[in-house]
């Protein structure tokens, strides 16, 4: 059976990760990146050197900052860049897909894949057999300190993937098998986005440790950032989260239990297990604001849930205060350009319909 061809959306710390390990495995990769020094720099160095949890080189066929270049025959599309810009990969993307592609947003925030579905619908694309799916998290966690020289300090022991529509689910799981056997079917795409443990961890760790970030401190964002205290935060974000889904009917579960199901750690509280949990133990905190944990998991991750509890009538305080204190610091109005119901298309809608459209796709 021919091995299947990857294209991979976004050379950060993610994407380099993965497109070295499937090249590494003798995979067809290209890799896009829109900031040209960066794929100037992977081209010099004539692939991907990535350690850690797994170590090898790989050499991707294609490095480019073209997007015509990097998706043409990609079997499977994985895009890994921020939430935030999935909107303009879906924009760029859509003049050049093609029938039987499967496209994966790793990870999905909630309402990801709906916008990016309904901005193909908008250009015209009509594929049939076109599949947008999304993760819960990123296959790896993973940093890169030098562009090109990842490392991986931990890999998902298991992973949900959910498609829009959901009758989708299968066939993308299927066709990723043997590549990510982690993978595992979700009942639906607000189950991969409610299960995104970053929008719970990143915004609340850097908004208390906002001394650290300010001062340009070398400081671990999690042996350091997460004292007892703010794990205290986080739990009750958690419940408001899971409220919010619960009213939906989406299976949500804690921090704590996702941490678990990830990496095996199972301790008695968020605490021990954030600190037990060896992937954690090197990540560096932000050192300003100006950071993906405020510009992605804030209006990508906070406000979609805040938002859909406001439709649903149900309370999410604790949330909106962190969006509310982010939007202030940050000088950017994070409910303005951040995913609420009305982004996703699904204001006023009933749950029942909710789960419909979740079902079957319509975005119209």
């Amino acid at each position: 059976m021919e091995k299947l061809r990857f294209a991979i959306i976004g050379a950060g710390n993610g994407g380099q990760s993965i497109a070295g390990v499937l090249a590494h495995k003798g995979y067809e990769v290209n890799l896009f990146d829109i900031d040209s020094a960066k794929i100037r720099a992977i081209k010099e160095l004539g692939g991907i050197k990535f350690t850690g949890k797994m170590e090898g080189f790989g050499r991707p066929k294609g490095i480019s900052n073209n997007i015509e270049e990097t998706i043409k025959d990609a079997d499977v599309i994985i895009v890994v860049t921020t939430a935030a810009a999935y909107k303009d990969v879906a924009e760029n993307c859509a003049p050049h897909v093609q029938e039987g592609q499967l496209i994966v947003l790793m990870p999905g925030y909630l309402g990801g894949s709906i916008e990016f579905s309904r901005i193909l619908k908008q250009k015209g694309i009509e594929c049939e057999n076109l599949i947008i799916s999304e993760t819960e998290s990123l296959i790896y966690s993973c940093r890169a300190k030098e562009v090109g020289y990842p490392r991986i300090h931990g890999i998902k022991d298991k992973l949900t993937l959910a498609a829009f529509p959901s009758k989708n689910t299968d066939k993308a799981v299927q066709k990723l098998k043997d590549v990510f056997p982690q993978l595992i079917p979700g009942e639906n795409v607000l189950e991969t986005g409610f299960n995104n443990v970053n929008p719970m961890v990143h915004p609340p760790i850097t908004i208390f440790n906002l001394g650290r970030v300010e001062q340009g401190e070398d400081w671990t964002f999690y042996p350091i950032g997460a004292t007892p205290l703010i794990c205290k935060y986080i739990e009750k974000i958690d419940e408001e989260r899971i409220g919010v889904a619960k009213t939906l009917g989406v299976k949500a579960i804690s921090t704590k239990e996702i941490i678990k199901k990830f990496y095996g750690v199972d301790k008695q509280s968020l605490y021990e297990s954030i600190h037990g949990n060896q992937a954690y133990q090197v990540s560096k905190g932000p050192k300003t604001i100006h950071y993906r944990y405020f510009y992605e998991d804030v209006p990508m991750g906070l406000v979609p849930i805040s938002s859909l509890g406001d439709m649903l009538q149900v309370d999410t305080p604790s949330i909106k205060t962190l969006i509310h204190v982010a939007s202030i610091l940050s000088g950017v109005d994070y409910w303005e350009s951040g995913m609420t119901v009305e982004r996703m298309g699904i204001k006023g809608k009933s749950v029942d319909a909710i789960k419909k459209m979740l079902s079957e796709g319509d975005v119209s």
